[in-house]
């Protein structure tokens, strides 16, 4: 009577396992716990990642200490006895901060510029960054500081114009400062030669 029970069962999940889809099979499959270790995320897209380096621009809050500014240029009016810069390369990226090179204060820069009325001083840095980032057959010239002595009202742009030539889109965005880069307005690189320190100014 047992072995009759049983030869019953046996051929009642035969028939079963046959009338079950395949979808069905590899669903049960597929949420089957595995003991197999998990496959390492990829790094390749950390390894190729770009980023854009362009001109930004800074101020200095205190003297001799860089801040990004969240203000554009010809936005921007700098009073007199300030100091603005720029720097070509990644701005401020993932605690990454590229600021201009050079800590020179408003005493330092404009020491020799003597006041005059209607018009305002205000010290000027233009970083044009490291090889690495440099535009394709290009070397970035060397940093060039400055007193620019400007009618009052005149923005940071202005200010900047009034000490080296200056390229920009028509809506204002600073694509060259000095014949740097030659063309173009921004470009990408890889952010392992963009960001080669971190934290810090590069």
């Amino acid at each position: 009577m047992r072995s009759r029970w049983i030869r019953r069962l046996s051929s009642a999940a035969i028939v079963l396992s046959l009338t079950l889809p395949a979808a069905a099979v590899s669903a049960t499959q597929a949420n089957e716990p595995t003991t197999s270790s998990p496959r390492p995320a990829s790094t390749s897209a950390t390894a190729t990642a770009s980023v854009y380096v362009y001109w930004s621009y800074w101020t200095q809050p205190s003297a001799g200490t860089w801040a990004l500014s969240a203000a554009g240029a010809g936005t921007q009016t700098p009073v007199d006895g300030s100091v603005i810069g720029w720097r070509y390369g990644v701005g401020s990226i993932d605690g990454i901060n590229q600021p201009p090179r050079s800590g020179d204060t408003f005493d330092r820069l404009c020491a020799s510029t003597p006041a005059a009325t209607g018009k305002k001083r205000v010290g000027v840095v233009v970083d044009s960054g490291i090889p690495a980032v440099a535009a394709s057959g290009q070397q970035p010239p060397p940093i060039t500081t400055a007193c620019a002595s400007v009618p009052s009202a005149s923005n940071a742009l202005q200010v900047t114009g009034a000490i080296t030539a200056e390229r920009t889109t028509p809506e204002g965005m600073v694509c060259g400062l000095g014949g740097y880069p030659a063309s173009g307005c921004g470009s990408q690189v890889s952010a392992t030669v963009a960001t080669p320190c971190s934290g810090g100014a590069t």
